[in-house]
């Protein structure tokens, strides 16, 4: 669940350069929806499953020695939060006609 929020924006906007401008923002739109649940999915299961906790070391090494993301339910409801504020932030320049598609790129990926 930590990778995919970590990966999924990533691979996402490296698509995004293959769609039609106009389905732009709507795709984008979609994927925060997609982002959301992912980080409701995380919220609940550190609070329910993993008892507050929930650590993923990326290529099967120590915690020490590779790279660990950690989660706890401080860390998953402020993902949530900034997912919501991402997502409130592009409805409000959706319709602007100074936002180009290529800002959203660089927008989405942060």
């Amino acid at each position: 669940m930590l990778l995919t929020l970590v990966f999924l924006p990533i691979c996402f906007s490296m698509f995004l350069y293959l769609i039609e401008a106009r389905h732009f923002k709507r795709v984008i739109m979609a994927l925060q929806l997609v982002m959301f649940f992912i980080a409701l999915k995380l919220f609940v299961d550190v609070d329910l499953i993993h008892n507050g906790s929930y650590s993923v070391s990326l290529g099967d090494l120590d915690r020490g020695l590779g790279i660990s993301l950690i989660a706890d339910e401080i860390s998953s409801l402020f993902i949530i939060l900034t997912v919501i504020i991402f997502t409130l932030a592009l409805l409000y320049s959706a319709n602007k006609p100074y936002i180009r598609h290529h800002f959203l790129f660089l927008f989405f990926n942060t």
